[in-house]
């Protein structure tokens, strides 16, 4: 069942006090109701559009998904549509559901503060959707996986983008498939003893219900991968303002462009398959300060370099 209510403004998610609740959305949504046991609830709900008329989705099938930023391998589940109370901290937030999740990741704070009169209520945006798997019959058992979206941050306004979507999962996850939006990905394994990054994918193209399977495959015996994390000085919404660029300088000071380069709001990230040699990273713009990183490749592995401003 879908609940009508009036939004006015291009969001990835909404949060919405009392004060600014629309009119029809205050039939759905109550914040004088979230209080349990004294303190301010927080309640989440879907829309599948932005702008203009938005509908609510009904509670069947979904369910909010809640990162804590200090330990990002754990999902936290909530019910949907309903007040609760998670412990106090910054989280990541997502919402499942039938062939649908958000497309970026909402950031908020929860305080569990004392109930002063209303709840913190969000609306965030749910999109088509489909699961992604991978073989994990001869992974190890400290394999986990970080499956990034090449694009969904970036298809919902024609204008803006917004921070990637990188979900973390466990490797009976993996195997089992982790849901994301319709369109394209990479996965990319983690060794958790190790501590390093051991197999990318190619892209491939999740459809609406249905699974695909990506196949992470380590570099050749004299080949390196490389993944390269970008941090910018500061956000950049709009998508006409990015022109940052990020290439891979070699020793012979020769300019090898990435073969994929994911762009969003605060970071880029830049994947390179078959490098060789020593080099640096280098991520600079005619609006930003140039940064590098110098780094000796290690055949048969895969590296990963995170640049700060």
């Amino acid at each position: 069942m879908l609940f009508r209510v009036l939004c006015w403004a291009y969001l990835a998610a909404f949060v919405l006090p009392s004060a600014a609740l629309p009119e029809k959305a205050s039939e759905i949504i109550d914040p004088s109701t979230g209080n349990i046991d004294g303190k301010k609830a927080l309640g989440i709900w879907a829309s599948g559009t932005i702008g203009g008329d938005v509908e609510l989705f009904g509670s069947a099938g979904f369910s909010v998904h809640l990162v804590p930023h200090d330990d990002l391998d754990r999902e936290l589940v909530f019910p949907y549509g309903e007040w609760f109370s998670p412990p106090a901290g910054g989280y990541q937030v997502l919402v499942e559901g039938p062939n649908l999740v958000s497309p970026t990741a909402m950031t908020i704070r929860y305080g569990a503060s004392p109930f002063a009169g209303q709840g913190m209520a969000i609306v965030h945006l749910a999109v088509p959707a489909g699961k992604v798997r991978v073989r994990t019959d001869n992974l190890p058992a400290n394999t986990v996986a970080r499956v990034m979206h090449l694009e969904s941050h970036r298809q919902q306004h024609p204008e803006y983008q917004r921070n990637m979507l990188v979900r973390r999962a466990s490797l009976a996850a993996i195997g089992e498939g982790v849901l994301m939006p319709t369109g394209r990905l990479i996965v990319v394994l983690y060794d958790q003893i190790s501590e390093e990054y051991v197999a990318t994918s190619q892209p491939v193209h999740v459809e609406e219900g249905k699974t695909v399977l990506a196949e992470p495959f380590s570099p050749a015996a004299d080949k390196s991968g490389l993944l390269a994390v970008v941090k910018r000085p500061s956000p950049v919404p709009r998508k006409q303002d990015d022109d940052a660029e990020v290439r891979w300088m070699d020793s012979a000071d020769r300019s090898v462009a990435p073969d994929l380069l994911i762009r969003s709001s605060s970071r880029l990230v830049a994947v390179w398959y078959g490098l060789s040699g020593s080099g640096r990273v280098v991520a600079d713009s005619p609006t930003i300060a140039r940064q590098e990183m110098g780094v000796g490749l290690v055949p048969g592995k895969v590296h990963r370099l995170d640049l700060y401003p």
